[in-house]
């Protein structure tokens, strides 16, 4: 089997899942093909043959106009999907399911899979004849500790802005006789759960105790996780939220920096300039005139 043909069959079943969603698309009258707008939650490899069947050529085969557009992110195609400005979406099913859970009557229906599971790739910048992935687990050590360390302090920055209570979960469920812990770093809770617990579940039992009496927001791309803590009464944040939150706290601390430092220095600049008559005098005079300020002696 060529290429070609190979790419045909790959994209024969989005065509069809295409026409069957997009029944209210309109055709163009010079041509009768049907306008689609697909709105993909990122640009990735993983979606090759779909880019390849646009080059080729093969949507136009089977009668279709298709835009594609990048979202970059899950939120933005749901609301691009909501707002008619796209039928299609490409991107996970957890914002569909939010929406779902919110009682929505226009709600997005999820009708492929294309992968089953995140995907990841390991890069070097030279090659490496005799890989063995033992030989990553020291560096990942170091690294994993040196994220953690990371967020913490970031994390650390954001609730001293917010004047939030902070709590971060750490999932040890696979830390062999882990009894899990719960410490205090500066400004935020840090909690490390124990042997054959998932942080899932400590978040959901934490949330269960507290949701109905405060506002607790959870900050999770889980899909069903989001839909657990919502019905608890809990607000879910996406991940991609947080970031976005946390660089713009940033952002925010910077200015305020920035802010205050300028006016130290200008009321520096101030003091400098002033006048002062004790400047002016003698040593000896000086002298004098500091005994008589402190009562020692009378002019």
């Amino acid at each position: 089997m060529n290429y070609r043909n190979c790419l045909k069959i790959l994209c024969s079943i989005s065509v069809v899942c295409l026409c069957c969603t997009c029944m209210g698309c309109s055709k163009t009258k010079s041509t009768g093909s049907t306008s689609i707008t697909l709105n993909e939650v990122a640009h990735s490899v993983f979606y090759a043959p779909q880019y390849a069947a646009i080059e080729l050529g093969y949507f136009k085969e089977e009668g279709i106009d298709l835009t594609l557009v990048t979202g970059f992110g899950a939120d933005n195609v749901m609301t691009s999907l909501i707002s008619d400005d796209a039928q299609i979406g490409l991107m996970g099913s957890e914002s569909s399911i939010y929406v779902y859970a919110q009682g929505a009557s226009d709600y997005a229906v999820n009708f492929a899979q294309l992968t089953q599971r995140a995907g990841n790739f390991l890069v070097s910048r030279t090659a490496e004849d005799d890989f063995s992935w033992e030989n990553l687990r020291e560096l990942a050590k170091v690294n994993i500790e040196s994220a953690r360390g990371l967020l913490m302090d970031v994390l650390c920055n954001y609730q001293g802005f917010h004047k939030c209570t902070l709590i971060l979960v750490f999932d040890a469920y696979r830390v062999e006789g882990g009894q899990g812990s719960v410490q205090r770093y500066h400004n935020i809770h840090v909690v490390f759960t124990k042997e054959a617990e998932t942080a899932d579940q400590y978040i959901e039992k934490t949330v269960h105790r507290i949701g109905r009496n405060a506002k607790v927001t959870v900050a999770t791309s889980d899909a069903l996780e989001q839909v657990i803590i919502y019905g608890q009464g809990a607000r879910r944040m996406a991940a991609r939220e947080l970031l976005e939150e946390v660089e713009i706290t940033q952002k925010l601390i910077r200015e305020q920096m920035e802010k205050s430092r300028a006016k130290k220095e200008t009321a520096a600049e101030n003091v400098k300039d002033r006048n002062y008559l004790f400047d002016h005098l003698s040593k000896d005079l000086a002298e004098y005139m500091e005994e008589v300020r402190l009562g020692r002696r009378e002019l």
